[in-house]
């Protein structure tokens, strides 16, 4: 779901990533990826955090751009959940390029960190 409640944003069976209008309409690009897209959260100020087949997470914009590689790959990065501003769940990957193992980054004031790192893999529930 778009920051406005107005979208509602999901993967295609391809990878790629396209929004609807909650009042109906087709279906638009939400963002434009150069990879397969596995798991995707929405957050405020149209953040989009992404995770790739193969690659990392990556921080996408809906105004164009380049993608901004925020991990180094990870092997599931599906588990992607929205809680503040953006909040991306990983399992099994590398978040720092030096530790493999579960984890989180955030997004806080235009920067990522990274909150923690476990040996487990990370749960979520609505």
């Amino acid at each position: 779901m778009s920051p406005d409640g107005q979208w509602i944003g999901f993967e295609t069976g391809s990878g790629d990533l396209r929004m609807v209008s909650i009042l109906g309409g087709p279906a638009v690009d939400l963002a434009l990826v150069p990879f397969i897209s596995q798991g995707a959260s929405w957050g405020r100020e149209d953040l989009i955090v992404s995770g790739s087949v193969g690659g990392g997470l990556y921080r996408l914009s809906r105004d164009a751009g380049e993608p901004q590689a925020l991990t180094t790959p990870v092997a599931d990065p599906a588990r992607l959940i929205e809680l503040r501003d953006a909040f991306a769940a990983v399992r099994n990957g590398t978040l720092d390029g030096t530790a493999s193992g579960s984890g989180a980054v955030e997004y806080d004031a235009g920067a990522f960190s990274i909150l923690m790192a476990a040996d487990t893999a990370p749960a979520s529930r609505p």
